[in-house]
Order: C-alpha cells, then structure tokens, then sequence
C-alpha cells in the first residue's frame, strides 16, 4: 500500500548552545538545527486504476495511479518564533516528499519550485522526516524567501490502499477510480463521494485545524511518519467476498450440519 506524504520545507539554522565546563564557566558554540515549513494550500488529485490478481482461491487488488500535486509554501513566521533570517543557510534547504514504497514509483519525478525544475533523488543523510525521503536541493540564496509555488507529477503502482497526509493550512484531494467497492479510511473522512457499480469518486477538503501538525516548527530532528499520530486518509480497494472467504463459510456451515445432525439423533 502506498502513503503519500509532503512536500516539506527544510531549512538549516544556526544557533548558539550554551555549554558548562567542570569549574562552572559557561562557553557558547555554534550549532544546526532545522526549520520545518507546510505548505499553505495543498491540492492533490489522483486517478486509480485497480486490477484484480488471483492465485489459486486468492484474489488481491493492485493499481496503478497518477497524481498531480499542486501547492505553494508561505514566508517563514520570524516575530513570533524569534527566527533570525541572516543565521538560515539558504543555499542548503531541501524540500522533502514522502513516500511509503519506493518500489512503486515508474518514473524519476521532477519537481517545479518557483520558476525552476529539480530532479528528485533519494535522502540518505540524517533526515528522518519520512520513512523514504524523495528530495531537492533549491538554492534560496538570491531569493531568501519561501513564498514559492511547487508542482508534481507521481506515477505510482501499490497494491490494497492509496492514502495521503493532511500536511496544508487548506488541504484538498480527488480520487478517481474504476472500483466500485472502496472503503475510505483514516483520520478523515470524504467530504463529497459518489460510488458506483463501476468507479467511485472522493473529494476531501479539510483545513489545519484538525491537523496533528503546526505550520512551521524548529527542531533538530522531526519525524511525521509516527504510528497513531499521523493525519492520513484515503481509500482501500475491498473485495466484498473471496474465495476464500466463500471456502471459508463452506467449512463452517459443514460442521455447524455434521453438528445439528449428531444433536438430533
């Protein structure tokens, strides 16, 4: 199954920490923390395509889907969370899109920031914002502002479920697919839905105040994919009944006969 996560702005910071020796004097050294920004307005949609798989008596759901992301980040809040903007590197922010399965990407993604595109490459580094970090090295230092528009495109294969996290200030997502059983899960719920005998339609439109993140924070290390705490949704791909759930209820009816039959007699 396939969790859809991002984008996040990362920016290095600067700051000092204090340090006491063992005679009691205290010495500051420069250290690296991060800042952490959501976009202001997320807008996802997606168009699935299930097929159906069987082994033997097992049947299993797989899909292929394309999904379109579309946002735009506002300027860091400085007043509030006493940010110094001369002490952010500029030129080393990332911005990082999550991805629970790598596997099941079928292209190399680009990403658009502002007016220029960036090719998309793994994070192998300390990062632990996702459990698969997809991403790009903008270079911000003419800019020094993070009021920019992104784009990209996923073309994806998973497998049972397709789900996102509520990561906007005003978070909107469309899924479109050719099922005409699915079942939505997570923390929310569709807003609008339309199903079908042969597809189904979703529309989510949800603001940040239901959402288990702030808009920006300052950490050295944050990590959002935490079990029990993440803001995701989405759809799953049900079958009503299997054959094995059909061989299963055939077994059960024999005995519950062999049984009624010895308690008669």
């Amino acid at each position: 199954s396939q969790l859809v996560e991002g984008p996040v702005m990362v920016l290095p910071y600067k700051t000092l920490v204090s340090q006491k020796d063992a005679t009691g004097k205290i010495s500051y050294k420069e250290g690296l923390t991060n800042i952490y920004l959501l976009p202001e307005n997320l807008d996802i949609s997606s168009k699935a395509d299930p097929q159906l798989l069987k082994r033997g008596i097992f049947d299993a759901v797989v899909y292929n889907t394309r999904i379109k992301v579309a946002g735009n980040f506002g300027r860091l809040e400085l007043k509030k969370s006493g940010i110094n903007p001369e002490l952010i590197q500029w030129d080393k922010v990332k911005l990082a899109v999550g991805l629970s399965d790598l596997k099941g990407l079928k292209n190399n993604p680009s990403i658009k920031l502002g007016d220029s595109v960036y090719n998309v490459e793994p994070d192998f580094s300390s990062l632990d914002l996702f459990s698969n970090n997809l991403i790009i090295l903008p270079d911000l230092s003419a800019l020094k502002h993070t009021a920019l528009n992104f784009s990209f495109d996923l073309d994806l294969r998973g497998s049972s479920e397709l789900n996102f996290l509520h990561l906007g200030k005003s978070t909107t997502v469309k899924i479109e697919g050719g099922w005409g059983n699915p079942s939505f899960t997570g923390r929310y719920l569709p807003e609008n839905r339309k199903i079908t005998p042969d597809g189904f339609t979703a529309l989510w439109k949800m603001p940040y105040f239901n959402r288990p993140f702030p808009q920006q924070w300052t950490d050295q290390n944050t990590v959002l994919s935490k079990p029990g705490k993440e803001g995701s949704f989405g759809v799953k791909f049900i079958l009503p009944v299997d054959q094995y759930q059909k061989t299963m209820r055939s077994a059960k009816y024999s005995i519950l006969i062999i049984l009624l039959t010895f308690i008669s007699l």
